[in-house]
């Protein structure tokens, strides 16, 4: 095969390659299942892009995903954040800045919703987790085996992240009035109640998950709208100018719940009369990553990377194939010689080709014999203008003659 071949064929496979990744990316993405469960960007059933693709068709209602770092979260116009699938153990590990930024917007006029992955209901087993008492808050009272996943922000995708220095966490239980508690023992099946002083307009049951209820401090102005076991499992409170809505699980906001076990009064309520939704994402890992491909894509330098793959395409395809046609190969030459081929071309270059005659035959008559000399007798003198090989066959003839 040959180096132009070669070439070509090793292009075609880094192409067909790259096609077949970028498909199967592709269909990863459009599935959603890349992302962490309860993200607005997945579209299995643990995922909550079904909410968020349905209120963006809705009028009159602005819907975008956040992708920036909680603390980062400006007051701006009054909103709803979304925050779905937030972990038990980052209950307690909100930082200061966090909460910050949280209690601004609430403040600001913002409805904060805040329902957390559920986590274990169920009859206890041998494990440690199982065994510890019956109700045990959550965050910085958590000890053992949990104290070193309550310390973590927020989950980035790394089991083993090196470990930094955080900022103080936030006291929920000092700042808001409410507390964070795991049920470990068997529950009904009934799901959760809807509490007597709730709006009656909420659906009456909702399929609860989840083993985690809320704590209320004396003093607080939370209102229970669903209970389980008398326990509070989602909450509302005013607060500012705003609202703050926690819940112990984020079923209900899941595609699953969307397709089976919708609740679209609970799912309105939830909205509130704000006119912009913001599903964060964040807290799930999905950050924006501000480098070279981002910046290109805000300021619209897309056509410019394709036009410069495009120069190096072809400066790669110039440098493996001629764009002119291949020159011919040239016969092979065949160099020959005798033993007077030094001599021809000694008197090539120093004997004109009018007086080769004469000077041979001056040569001659100084080596030869004055019997040779007299049996020539005139045929030595070749006739001017006469051409040499006729001359040369004259003296020929004279010589010979006896």
């Amino acid at each position: 095969m040959s180096p132009r071949a070669q070439g070509f064929f090793l292009a075609a496979v880094l192409a067909g390659t790259g096609l077949g990744i970028a498909v199967l990316y592709r269909l990863r993405l459009a599935q959603g299942d890349v992302f962490p469960a309860y993200s607005s960007l997945r579209s299995d059933p643990l995922g909550t892009r079904a909410l968020y693709e349905s209120l963006a068709r809705l009028p009159g209602l602005r819907v975008k995903r956040r992708f920036q770092a909680l603390d980062r979260l400006a007051a701006g116009t009054p909103r709803t954040i979304v925050i779905a699938g937030m972990d038990s153990a980052q209950w307690g590990a909100i930082s200061t800045k966090e909460f910050g930024a949280l209690d601004g917007a609430v403040r600001g006029g913002s409805r904060l919703v805040l329902a957390l992955r559920a986590d274990f209901k169920g009859a206890a087993s041998d494990s440690p987790k199982a065994n510890a008492p019956k109700d045990r808050p959550e965050g910085d009272a958590v000890k053992g085996e949990d104290a070193e996943d309550a310390r973590r922000l927020w989950p980035r995708g790394a089991e083993t992240a090196p470990a930094r220095k955080v900022a103080p966490n936030a006291d929920l239980k000092q700042l808001w009035g409410v507390s964070l508690s795991k049920r470990i023992e068997l529950g009904h099946d009934k799901g959760a109640m809807l509490a007597p002083d709730a709006p009656r307009e909420l659906p009456g049951t909702l399929r609860w998950k989840s083993g985690l209820y809320f704590g209320v401090e004396a003093g607080a102005a939370w209102r229970v709208i669903y209970s389980d076991l008398d326990n509070p499992v989602l909450m509302e409170m005013p607060y500012g100018r705003g609202s703050v809505v926690v819940a112990g699980d984020a079923y209900f906001l899941s595609n699953e719940a969307l397709q089976n076990d919708r609740a679209t009064r609970l799912l309105a309520w939830l909205v509130g009369p704000n006119s912009r939704v913001e599903f964060d994402e964040s807290h799930l890992g999905v950050v924006e990553n501000v480098g070279v491909a981002a910046l290109a894509r805000r300021y619209g330098m897309e056509e410019a990377f394709v036009t410069v793959l495009l120069l190096a395409l072809l400066f790669v395809w110039r440098r493996m194939a001629l764009f002119v046609p291949v020159p011919q190969e040239q016969a092979e030459t065949v160099f020959s010689s005798s033993q007077t081929a030094a001599l021809e071309a000694l008197l090539l270059r120093s004997v004109p080709p009018a007086e080769l005659v004469a000077v041979c035959m001056a040569e001659w008559r100084r080596t030869a014999r004055p019997s040779e000399i007299a049996r020539l007798g005139g045929a030595h003198a070749p006739v001017r203008g006469v051409p040499a090989p006729e001359a040369y066959n004259a003296i020929v003839r004279g010589l010979r003659r006896k």
